[in-house]
């Protein structure tokens, strides 16, 4: 048997449906949320991320372009001077090759960020405490107002609300509740929070415990307790720069960005020793 169908098969026959770990030292492959995760390295990294925020397989993945494969040395993972860069993502690129499947595709919107936060002693990884903290220190505002001409009309009286949010940058106090019925039946939501205005929100889905460990490729922390949660930030809010672990997923073009990274959603060739391959600032490099 393929020994890629293998490490997805064995860890469900073993566990049944179900995968499960509640031990940070044992992790399961592509557990499910509320479980101890390890990656299936079968996969992409961008496909073990989604799964990080516990919903894998949501978007599909495709092989490697030939015309990237060729420019590429695969004894040393060296960029050979591929020129088509941009054109992967084009009408013929990895963005129209890759898409959301099912008919479910929630949770996942344009605004999607997946955060890794330090929990503190006496906290659990979806306590609201955690993702008041994360939104104060890992997001800040977004103006997003063009204020209309008329200024007797309800647009520019909309928008000047939302310059007056912009424009007071501090992040705190934020405050954070239980979703609402439709935020959490439909949108699959946990928890709304916001900054000082309720009319700002942001949806967020706790999906998991974490060790700090999961992806070497990008970045380790300091092992100990940490929460992973998917930040649904719609036009509210923007990940900061100096954010320490977080992933944005562009579903325009069906990529995710960490960081300087960029991270297709390519699955490893068996051929190529199982590589896994990534754009760090737009060269091709192996994780």
């Amino acid at each position: 048997m393929n020994k890629r169908i293998l490490t997805v098969i064995i860890p469900l026959l073993i566990s049944g449906c179900a995968v499960e770990s509640h031990n940070p030292n044992k992790p399961a492959i592509m557990a499910d949320k509320g479980s101890y995760f390890a990656q299936d390295k079968s996969h992409s990294v961008a496909s073990n991320l989604l799964g990080f925020a516990g919903y894998p397989n949501k978007i599909s993945e495709h092989s490697m372009p030939k015309s990237l494969k060729g420019a590429l040395d695969f004894s040393s993972g060296a960029y050979m001077g591929f020129s088509g860069f941009s054109s992967l993502w084009g009408a013929a690129g990895i963005g129209s090759l890759s898409f959301l499947t099912g008919d479910d595709i929630v949770p996942f919107t344009y605004s999607s960020v997946i955060v890794v936060a330090k929990v503190q002693p006496g906290e659990k990884y979806n306590d609201l405490s955690v993702a008041q903290r994360t939104l104060e220190t890992y997001f800040k505002k977004i103006d997003g107002s063009s204020l209309a001409k008329n200024k007797s009309s309800a647009a520019y009286k909309h928008e000047l609300a939302r310059k007056e949010f912009a424009d007071d940058k501090s992040m705190t106090p934020a405050t954070c509740e239980k979703a609402s019925f439709i935020s959490s039946s439909l949108l699959k939501q946990d928890i709304e929070c916001w900054v000082k205005n309720p009319d700002y929100r942001v949806h967020v889905i706790f999906s998991r415990p974490a060790s700090g460990q999961e992806f070497p490729e990008l970045a380790t922390l300091p092992k100990g307790e940490y929460s992973v949660m998917l930040f649904n930030l719609w036009s509210n809010y923007e990940l900061r720069d100096d954010a320490i672990w977080a992933a944005k997923l562009d579903t325009r073009n069906n990529y995710l960005k960490f960081k300087n990274m960029t991270l297709p959603f390519i699955t490893p060739d068996e051929k190529d020793d199982g590589k896994r391959i990534v754009f760090t600032d737009q060269k091709a490099t192996y994780k």
